[in-house]
């Protein structure tokens, strides 16, 4: 239902127009008259019409110049001047006023009653336009809210999804001028309801976004922030901006009853590729702090392994070149013993015996033939090497790879050798292109069900196995290096898609990427 509101001096006027909307607009809402100007503009603020009908010849105030005050707080009312004046200079100043219609006096019924049901068909129109236009804030609100769920999931699992990121910059509409991870702690020690904790999430990421860009999650006690740099924030405002923005934030959860929560900051972060090492980065802050407060990562220069590591390796490579397996597992049990990892550290042990290892591995299968270091009964498992739960099945992991890597038996391939180390060298060679099992037998040449069937009966693995075996070579030999961004190892290992490479690399080595360049920092 609209309201309309009749603006006229002469009462016998304001009567004949009432009946002719009640009797012909069962739908509208008839407000009570106004006689001059002064009382239209007053009735106008009471009541909020959504159509007027004014005539111009009024005593005090006339309704031109009534209408251009309201104007000013009303322009979404639709007005019809109704008006014996026939002169242009009237009717080109009511359209001037925004008005709708003109009518002359004395009124046509028919006349009314057309410009009536325009303008409510206007009304109708910019009503339905508002009501899509707020479902489609509603949708984009929902939409963005599920894209930054899903994207911070990617990322605490070390698989950030750039796809799923670009999606969620678009819905911004704004330049993207870099981010930085916030990790709050000490939640859990005051919440034990994981509800409470999403619900503070949600109230504080709503409230940030009033003053920039933000999305949240919480995770396993954790709050997890993704904080935008605003567009017009100079390199040189970069820090500032971001310590007040989360002191803006800190503030949020304080005024919650939260005032003595932790939180790491990480570096500034541009490629989504990347921040899974700015997550481990605010995580390291805020774990590494007692006291609450704010606290930004700052980057140190990196320290050197343990000795004992290298000498370690070393052992273990002649060890096995000399076929003394047992001097290589007392070194072994010594070096375990004598860390005495628990529990909560075996994470991080796991990945620097992996380090460790890793050239070992390498520089033991360059020396076999090209059949032999890729039969799957001795390919090095690392992902099981990251389930070991205590010293005892890390030292039995390890000394079982050794024994694997000192093995020497000839692979019967028959008559097909040649073709199998044909397609090996050609795999080693081309693996950073998209090739496939066709391409590669063509190259050697035979049929690809010929080539899918020899590498099944000598090695026990499929084309892809075997393909993902030494990308994954080359994406830790690169990890280890620590010198190129995730985006260059992915490519540099054969991988154009980066979100595939991440579950590929976790398949393959039992960590996400990000959890390796932790543990390097």
């Amino acid at each position: 239902m609209y309201r309309i509101i009749i603006a006229d001096d002469e009462a016998v006027e304001c009567r004949a127009l009432e009946m002719m909307i009640q009797s012909d607009f069962e739908k509208l809402e008839v407000l009570p008259c106004a006689s001059n100007g002064i009382e239209l503009i007053a009735n106008v603020e009471k009541y909020r019409p959504d159509i007027a009908i004014v005539d111009i010849n009024m005593p005090g105030m006339n309704g031109l110049d009534a209408l251009e005050v309201i104007r000013g707080r009303n322009r979404r009312m639709k007005i019809v001047i109704s008006s014996a004046y026939s002169e242009f200079q009237y009717a080109k100043r009511a359209m001037e006023l925004g008005a709708v219609d003109y009518i002359l006096k004395p009124l046509n019924r028919s006349v009314f009653r057309e410009a009536l049901e325009k303008v409510i068909l206007r009304l109708e129109q910019e009503r339905k336009i508002l009501a899509d236009q707020k479902a489609a804030e509603v949708q984009t609100h929902e939409m963005n809210a599920v894209l930054a769920d899903e994207f911070l999931s990617s990322l605490m699992l070390g698989e950030p999804n750039e796809t799923t990121f670009r999606m969620l910059l678009r819905s911004f509409e704004q330049d993207y001028n870099g981010c930085v991870l916030v990790t709050v702690k000490g939640l859990s020690d005051r919440v034990a309801d994981t509800r409470r904790i999403r619900e503070l999430q949600h109230e504080i990421t709503e409230e940030m976004n009033q003053f920039c860009r933000c999305i949240g999650k919480s995770y396993k006690g954790e709050l997890c922030f993704l904080i935008f740099l605003s567009s017009n924030v100079t390199g040189k405002e970069r820090k500032k901006w971001f310590s007040d923005v989360v002191g803006i934030l800190r503030s949020a959860a304080a005024r919650r009853g939260f005032d003595k929560l932790v939180f790491g900051v990480s570096s500034w972060q541009m490629d989504a590729a990347e921040m899974a090492a700015g997550l481990a980065e605010s995580r390291m802050v805020a774990r590494s702090q007692g006291k609450p407060g704010i606290y930004f990562y700052a980057a140190k220069e990196k320290s050197e392994r343990p000795q004992d590591w290298s000498q370690l390796t070393e052992l273990c490579v002649q060890a096995v070149r000399e076929g003394k397996l047992e001097e290589c597992e007392a070194a072994v049990h010594k070096s375990l013993e004598s860390r005495a990892p628990s529990v909560e550290d075996m994470d991080e042990v796991c990945i620097a015996v992996m380090e460790a290892l890793f050239p070992v591995c390498e520089s033991l299968m360059e020396e076999q033939d090209y059949i032999l270091r890729y039969v799957k009964t001795y390919q090095i498992d690392w992902s099981t090497l990251m389930e070991c739960q205590d010293a005892l099945e890390l030292e039995q992991w390890i000394l079982e790879t050794l024994k694997r890597l000192s093995h020497r038996a000839e692979v019967r391939a028959g008559k097909g050798r040649g073709y199998i180390e044909r397609a090996i060298i050609f795999m080693e060679h081309h693996y950073t292109e998209d090739i496939s099992l066709e391409q590669t037998a063509s190259d050697v040449g035979i049929s690809s069900f010929y080539l899918s069937r020899l590498l099944k009966q000598a090695l026990n693995q499929n084309f892809v196995e075997i393909l993902t075996a030494i990308r994954m070579r080359r994406a830790l030999a690169l990890v280890w290096e620590g010198k190129s961004t995730v985006k260059e190892i992915a490519v540099q290992s054969g991988y154009g898609n980066i979100t595939y490479f991440y579950k590929v690399f976790r398949k393959y080595t039992g960590k996400g990427i990000g959890e390796m360049r932790e543990y390097l920092e």
